[in-house]
């Protein structure tokens, strides 16, 4: 059994930057995150009765996340 984690990729646009030049840089950044994780209890997603419905896979093992924010600087 394998399990697959992977760290948060995030895409950043340096939006202060971008409106008002390189001096204000990172002072405004508009971000978007994506993470996957397979097999999230330890448990195989292919077999164990935890992660299947009637031999159908629930997605209740493998969890997919998108998220965004804003960050600024003070």
């Amino acid at each position: 059994m394998v399990t697959l984690n992977s760290e948060p990729i995030r895409l950043t646009f340096d939006a202060s930057k971008a409106l008002w030049g390189p001096r204000y840089a990172h002072f405004v950044d508009l971000w978007v995150a994506y993470r996957y994780w397979q097999n999230k209890f330890g448990l195989d997603h292919n077999r164990s009765a935890s992660c299947l419905f009637k031999g159908t896979s629930n997605n209740s093992c493998t969890e997919e996340t998108v998220y965004a924010g804003v960050t600024m600087k003070f």
